[in-house]
């Protein structure tokens, strides 16, 4: 049974294992130490007596989303192996295969992802001055590819809140490159060839040509689109077909938000971490009738001297303060009249009180 983890775990390296046997996930040596000390739970051995036995530290599988999302929250990447045939119908060990890697940018689950907020991973591919750029959301689907210039990324990793981001191995080294605090991770340089990743996303979209998109001319984009896909791929051991659409990198005209009217609505973030907003009112983020995170509008972006920038569109119809951030929800694109929320807020009376209509500026 140890040979077959040390298989799995060859697999995806710098990753944690979580072995499934039985009522349980099981982890072992190093990454029992890890569990044993983010998770808070017991480290045992298979054999006590012995000097130098192998660690272990396990989690009952029903409860397993809970500690998925804290190492995950900590940074963590996660494999899962589940055995894939009963116990009882086997012959000899157990068939077991990774059926997901869980990284911080990657989130599908619906028990470890958070209901209001977008979950951003981003692939970056610099090169003389430009830098070819493919983001997406893997849980709603979304994927955008386009190309910008180098100085304009901080920007950018502001305009697309990102989990993680996948540069190629070898470029822009350092922990963190750019000012993010997001998760750096290299992947084979390879695999951002610009002829590849134009060929990869027509595969995967059923097209002859990208030019049916509106993509303009992406650039290095189309490498930095081919290596996501190709991670996102070898994670989620599928052809992805939750994304559903492939967009340009920015749409519309754009709409200036400067950095201390950001600061002070909380857009980015609360003025405190892991407290609520200073000006929490409204309706829970979980009942107000605007706020899923399929139809929140994705938070206004910075433009490259740090301001914001957003579709004058995002700005109309009903705008809801969930608790946590200031994020802007459209009512059907309805005009902005008193009328155009009452509908959809009528069964949440405190609603009507925090769900103000604005109109384009």
């Amino acid at each position: 049974m140890l040979d077959q983890y040390r298989r799995l775990k060859a697999e995806h390296p710098g990753t944690i294992l979580f072995f499934r046997m039985g009522d349980f996930y099981e982890t072992f040596g190093d990454d029992a130490l890890v569990a044993s000390r983010v998770l808070g739970i017991t480290l045992t051995s298979r054999d006590k007596k012995k000097e130098g036995s192998l660690p272990l530290a396990g989690v009952p599988h029903h409860a397993v989303d809970g500690y998925l999302r804290t190492l995950v929250n900590e940074g963590y990447s996660v494999a899962i192996a589940d055995q894939m045939e009963p116990a009882a119908e086997a012959r000899g060990l157990v068939d077991r295969q990774i059926v997901e890697v869980l990284t911080p940018g990657t989130i599908t689950r619906n028990g470890i992802l958070n209901a209001v907020e977008s979950n951003y991973i981003v692939a970056l591919l610099p090169e003389e001055g430009r830098a070819g750029v493919s983001v997406a959301e893997v849980s709603t689907g979304e994927f955008r590819i386009g190309e910008v210039g180098e100085d304009e990324i901080p920007a950018l990793l502001l305009e697309y809140p990102s989990r993680e981001i996948l540069l190629p191995a070898g470029a822009q080294d350092g922990a963190s490159p750019w000012g993010s605090v997001a998760r750096v991770t290299r992947w084979d340089a390879a695999r951002f060839d610009l002829r590849a990743g134009r060929q990869s996303l027509e595969r995967r979209f059923g097209v002859l040509s990208l030019e049916a998109f509106g993509l303009g001319d992406p650039g290095l984009g189309l490498g930095a689109a081919g290596a996501l896909l190709d991670y996102l791929r070898s994670l989620k051991k599928s052809d992805l077909p939750q994304i559903g659409d492939l967009r340009p990198l920015r749409e519309g005209a754009p709409l200036v938000v400067d950095e201390v009217t950001l600061r002070n609505l909380e857009v980015p973030r609360p003025r405190w971490e892991g407290g609520r907003s200073a000006r929490s009112f409204g309706p829970p983020a979980a009942t107000a009738p605007c706020s899923t995170r399929a139809s929140i509008e994705r938070r206004p972006s910075p433009n490259r001297r740090g301001s914001a920038q957003a579709p004058a569109s995002a700005f109309t119809g009903c705008r809801i303060w969930n608790g946590r951030s200031a994020s802007w929800a459209r009512a059907a694109r309805r005009p902005a009249t008193w009328g155009s929320c009452a509908r959809d807020c009528s069964a949440f009376p405190r609603s009507r009180a925090s769900c103000a209509p604005t109109r384009d500026r």
